[in-house]
């Protein structure tokens, strides 16, 4: 039996492994270096064979990033080979792929990039006039590089004024940095499509790429073909995070600390910063978004925290600004589009206790860097990324800033720039509180806690899944002590769960109906058929849905209830509402509402195999009352203001769906 002790399973996949047609299962397994962490190590291969016997366990040395299976017929012998594919070496890139067949009862290794690398060496030298040579030693082939639109500092570095090469300086190729599989029309077997960068005075200085593309019949490594790739910029490129890291396998970006060095007060020492990998807290950033790249790094100096700021121009660089900073170290430092898609802004986390940091998120002001955040906002973790949104991309990154509560639980905020100041940024909680639900389930996996049921719940409802938030708030409230206290667990459960207008209306008892929230989780497939259903092409921007699951002719596969809000789709006597049911994987009109207010009923009774519905008339100056709405045979009727009026005495049996406060969960928006 296999033994997983401190390994976790990375990976699965299914295939011929053992024989031409066996159906093995293959796993890849290791230890993350920490929690949420992506970095794996202490990695094996395990194949499960299909007939049962002992599992075949392969320790392979390799450690990095993303691992991931592939499992594809490499060399042609009618069975697959196993590929394990990731990354390793920080702002490097470079790729983990090594392949392995099975044979002769072990795993061999068949390809790796060392392997390739030897077989078929690059150099690479600098030209006169700004050109680069590349020349395949192996196939004796050569490649040229025109680099005379590369930015002025990195050629400063190489050439004199006159165009001339200064000595000692050559490029370099990279080890690889993508190996894909690829499968071509008519052939059994895959062949690698490899990438490798051709790199100048440092990784941001990209040249180019030699691409080769190479098949590995009967074990043999053979490029096929090679050539070489060297892209334009665009005008008005949005990718600005165009920065230097160096790791131990970079050369140091020398020149730039050599250079950031010259401007130093004595006894400074430049901060190195220890995650997400090791290097010095220097970098290129254009923040000004003229397109030339400043030179901006962090220095300790007489117990305080700085940042220098360097422009060249003139043949020389020149101080445009220092700023003291906070903390006594620093555990995050980048550079993003933060307040326009136009140029860069700086991100420092100072660090200011064991698990604390303090944001300061700077805009170069003609020469002056100012710091946009008024006063502390303290983070333990962060996260700067353009997270999908409600809304169209505008380009810019948003700030999750990660909050330490106790034990492993985090409260979490997300900013956006807008307006000439931070706010939260409600548009994207439906996206990125999926990352926090999972981690909040993957921590109740390990321990039961009332805190981890809070914030589980917390983040659910920030995703629109008010339903799986209140069993969330059950569970906390579960505890002898449940967390933050029980008076505002229980305060939270009658905002998010408990919305009940229908007692005693119109004589009418509402007493065993149950109150089920809606979903609002973004549903691409429920998407595209309001779309067609409605004809929102031109409006769907301006339009909310809220829904439901319900079996209405309960034959064990739900329909759906949608119910839409906004000013194309409501007037003065209610929204639109529609039905689906799901056919081949796509949802199918069954019947749309106007004139519809929420909650909707689903009562128990039934009509020509389907549960009648209740819908609440009031509004466009006629009297209110509740309808009762049957299925005809083919569909429902679609206006609720003409059907029978619910008498008074009736008791009602049932579910009242979309049992949401849509009004105040508009005004949280």
């Amino acid at each position: 039996m296999l033994n997983l002790t401190n390994q976790a399973i990375i990976d699965v996949k299914v295939s011929n492994i053992l024989g031409k047609y066996t159906n093995d299962k293959v796993i890849l397994v290791g230890s993350y270096l920490y929690k949420d962490s992506s970095f794996v190590e202490n990695v094996d291969i395990v194949i499960n064979p299909e007939d049962g016997l002992t599992p075949i366990i392969t320790k392979i040395p390799y450690v990095g990033y993303n691992l991931e299976l592939f499992l594809g017929d490499f060399n042609g012998d009618e069975k697959d080979e196993i590929m394990v594919r990731g990354e390793y070496g920080g702002s490097g890139g470079y790729a983990i792929a090594a392949i392995y067949e099975y044979k002769d009862n072990q795993l061999i290794e068949i390809f790796n990039p060392d392997m390739f690398s030897e077989k078929y060496e690059l150099i690479a030298k600098y030209l006169e006039d700004y050109k680069v040579l590349v020349q395949s030693v192996t196939l004796k082939e050569k490649y040229i590089f025109d680099i005379s639109k590369t930015s002025k500092i990195y050629l400063d570095m190489i050439y004199d004024e006159n165009g001339k090469v200064k000595s000692g300086e050559e490029p370099t190729i990279s080890a690889i940095n993508g190996a894909f599989p690829i499968k071509l029309v008519f052939e059994k077997n895959y062949y690698l499509f490899i990438r490798q960068r051709v790199i100048g005075v440092s990784n941001a200085d990209k040249i180019g790429y030699i691409e080769s593309f190479v098949n590995l019949l009967n074990n043999d490594i053979k490029a096929v073909d090679v050539g070489a790739y060297q892209s334009g910029e665009k005008e008005n490129s949005n990718n600005l995070r165009m920065k230097i890291k160096s790791d131990n396998n970079m050369r140091c970006d020398k020149h730039l600390l050599d250079t950031i060095s010259m401007f130093l007060p004595p006894m400074s020492k430049i901060v190195s910063l220890e995650t997400p990998f090791k290097r010095p807290a220097v970098e290129l950033i254009d923040l000004d978004g003229d397109g030339i790249l400043e030179l901006v790094g962090a220095y300790y100096w007489q117990g305080e925290n700085y940042i220098i700021i360097l422009k060249y121009y003139g043949n020389a660089w020149h101080v445009l600004d220092t700023v003291k900073g906070k903390g006594y170290n620093i555990t995050y430092f980048d550079a993003a589009p933060i307040t326009s898609k136009y140029k860069n802004n700086l991100v420092v986390g100072w660090q200011v206790g064991a698990i604390w940091s303090d944001l300061s998120v700077y805009e170069l002001m003609d020469t002056k860097l100012v710091d946009l955040i008024n006063g502390n906002k303290y983070f333990s973790k962060i996260e700067v990324a353009d997270i999908e949104s409600t809304q169209e991309k505008n380009g810019t990154y948003e700030l999750a800033l990660w909050i330490h509560d106790t034990g492993d639980a985090y409260r979490v905020e997300i900013y956006i720039w807008l307006d000439n100041k931070f706010v939260l940024a409600l548009d994207v909680y439906p996206y990125y509180f999926e990352k926090v639900v999972n981690y909040y389930k993957k921590l109740l996996k390990e321990k039961d806690s009332t805190t981890y049921w809070y914030y589980l719940a917390d983040a659910q409802i920030k995703t629109g899944n008010n339903k799986e938030a209140c069993q969330s708030i059950d569970k906390a409230l579960a505890s002898e002590y449940p967390y933050p206290s029980r008076e505002e667990l229980m305060q939270l459960k009658k905002q998010t769960c408990e919305h009940r207008p229908f007692l005693d209306k119109y004589g009418i008892d509402f007493s065993s109906i149950e109150y089920i929230s809606s979903e609002t989780k973004k549903d691409i497939h429920i998407e595209k058929a309001l779309v067609k259903a409605f004809d929102l092409e031109q409006d769907e921007g301006n339009v909310r849905y809220y829904y439901n699951k319900v079996d209405l002719n309960e034959d064990g596969n739900p329909e759906v209830f949608v119910y839409l809000v906004g000013s194309y789709v409501c007037g003065t006597g209610g929204c639109s509402a529609a039905i689906f049911k799901k056919e081949n994987g796509e949802y199918i009109l069954l019947s749309k509402f106007t004139l519809v207010n929420n909650p909707v009923i689903i009562s128990n009774r039934k009509t020509n195999g389907y549960r009648d519905i209740i819908m609440y008339v009031s509004g466009g100056g006629i009297e209110s009352f509740f309808a009762w709405i049957k299925y005809d045979g083919m569909t429902y009727p679609s206006n609720p203001s003409i059907q029978p009026k619910v008498m008074a005495g009736t008791k009602l049996e049932g579910i009242a769906i979309i049992a949401d406060d849509i009004t105040k969960a508009q005004s949280k928006k």
